[in-house]
């Protein structure tokens, strides 16, 4: 039998989380700027829901355009439900 010895990625504490509203995006560049450890970008209560379609938009954006990583900043996105528009 043989075995495949694989190493632990290192992981990394998250001392600080932000919340930030899609449908806001000038405060993506204030979020990126913060010093924060993790960021998610809000499409779901944070949004008016005449504001979702382009708060999606704004957060493809963000998430192509910015520079998260040479941050140090883990993001992710909060969706909306399935049964929303």
């Amino acid at each position: 039998m043989s075995h495949t010895l694989y190493t632990s990625s290192v992981s990394r504490v998250q001392r600080c989380e932000l919340a930030v509203p899609g449908s806001s995006p000038e405060m993506f560049e204030k979020a990126l700027k913060s010093g924060v450890d993790f960021i998610f970008l809000d499409l779901e209560d944070a949004v008016a829901p005449d504001d979702k379609l382009q708060a999606r938009k704004n957060v493809i954006q963000a998430i192509n355009d910015l520079d998260w990583k040479g941050h140090g900043i883990t993001v992710s996105v909060r969706i909306n439900g399935l049964d929303t528009q």
